[in-house]
């Protein structure tokens, strides 16, 4: 039978475990590792729900042949579940367990996987039995295994050449009566009841009590999943780093993309790859000037061009020529031109006005003068002041005075 201590621990927990989750692996499909020499005690008896017998003829216990190095045994459970812990009811012959005993020389040294194939190293190992000895083992074992996956595995070993502490029996068995899976029946539900649903984020499972995520869609981040990538983040765990932002921007927290385009040099959704020879800038637009050395050659990000200029051309962008002189030459030149036509009409608009007071001068009180007193004007003089611009212009005046007022009185 089993001992006072034992029911008590297996009774206090089978109480918080049935009323708050479910037993996932009731009469669900079993299998082995080995060859039962009796149909009776087959793999399936660890899930039938019976165990009020823990004895070989009771036929509610799984029971292995004898003389095996290994053995596992698996449920599944049908799918992917979240799980809380799992029990373990072992073979004890309804004799006292203790030392005495010689099946608790045959649970020493078990290990417990849970995987989401039937191979126990591809899944998480949930307990191995290091410690315990014949005088200590439980015949009722709880172990906490918060996890998620879809097989529970059994597995024992008394394999040669290793040694193997004094109290462990020479071969290994597989003797359950009941194997116990608590957790909740339906993917991504989480609570005392199993009556919240995982954070949206969360990828695939989350903690069954308290919703924590173990893993989060890509872009996310924090307990629940509940906080965006940030600080040029992105992606799976928010491990991938942005590329060359325009204005040093976020990018997509999912999937990395420069909503706004990418910076000087760069181009792409995700903004890592230069620009192709030839081109330069914000997003690549840009496209390099003809005349340096190398054609269409220049720093991707600023478009100097690399090696210097082709003949003839100067300048970071080689986009000045030698020849053409430079800005300074060609202003103080136009200043200069500008200031000889100012002079110029200065002197012009000064001897228009001499011309017309001379012109005005020359009749006194309606009287005309005599020749001595109106002399001719040095025409000379003027062209002399003025470059020769001025000749016409008294010709013509002249030609126009030509028959003075006295003259005709005269005749």
């Amino acid at each position: 039978m089993i001992s006072r201590s034992s029911r008590n621990v297996s009774f206090s927990a089978m109480l918080y475990v049935i009323f708050l989750l479910v037993n996932l692996a009731l009469k669900k499909k079993t299998t082995w590792q080995s060859t039962s020499h009796d149909a009776s005690v087959g793999s399936e008896k660890a899930v039938d729900g019976l165990k009020s017998d823990l004895s070989y003829v009771g036929q509610q216990c799984s029971i292995s042949l004898d003389g095996q190095t290994t053995v596992t045994w698996w449920v599944n459970l049908g799918g992917i579940l979240s799980l809380y812990n799992i029990v373990i009811f072992y073979r004890t012959d309804n004799l006292v367990w203790n030392a005495s005993n010689d099946h608790s020389g045959r649970f020493l040294g078990f290990s417990v996987y849970v995987s989401n194939t039937t191979n126990r190293l591809d899944g998480m190992l949930c307990f191995h039995d290091t410690m315990y000895t014949r005088a200590t083992i439980p015949a009722v074992v709880i172990i906490t295994c918060i996890v998620h996956g879809q097989y529970v595995i059994y597995y024992n070993e008394r394999i040669q050449n290793i040694i193997y502490p004094s109290e462990y029996s020479t071969h290994a068995f597989v003797e359950l009566c009941e194997v116990e899976v608590y957790g909740c029946p339906a993917p991504r539900r989480y609570g005392s009841n199993c009556s919240l649903q995982c954070p949206t984020n969360c990828k695939q499972y989350c903690h069954i009590e308290s919703g924590y995520c173990f893993q989060c869609h890509p872009g996310y981040m924090g307990g629940h999943c509940e906080q965006q990538c940030s600080t040029k983040k992105y992606g799976e765990d928010c491990s991938q780093d942005c590329g060359i932002c325009l204005e040093y921007k976020q990018c997509d927290h999912i999937n990395g993309t420069c909503q706004d385009g990418c910076d000087r040099g760069y181009h792409g959704h995700l903004c890592r790859t230069e620009c192709v020879p030839g081109q330069y800038g914000v997003n690549c637009k840009d496209t390099c000037s003809e005349h340096c050395l190398v054609t269409n050659r220049c720093n991707h990000t600023t478009g100097e061009c690399r090696g210097g200029c082709k003949p003839g051309w100067k300048g970071l962008y080689c986009d000045k020529s030698k020849e053409e002189p430079n800005w300074q030459v060609r202003f103080y030149g136009v200043l200069a031109a500008l200031c000889v036509c100012v002079t110029v009409i200065a002197v012009l608009i000064v001897v228009m006005c001499l011309l017309q007071r001379q012109s005005k001068s020359g009749t006194h009180k309606g009287h005309p003068l005599n020749e001595r007193q109106h002399p001719k004007l040095n025409v000379s003089y003027i062209e002399e002041m003025t470059g020769g611009n001025v000749k016409s212009e008294y010709q013509e005046l002249s030609e126009r005075d030509d028959t003075s007022p006295y003259d005709v009185i005269k005749s």
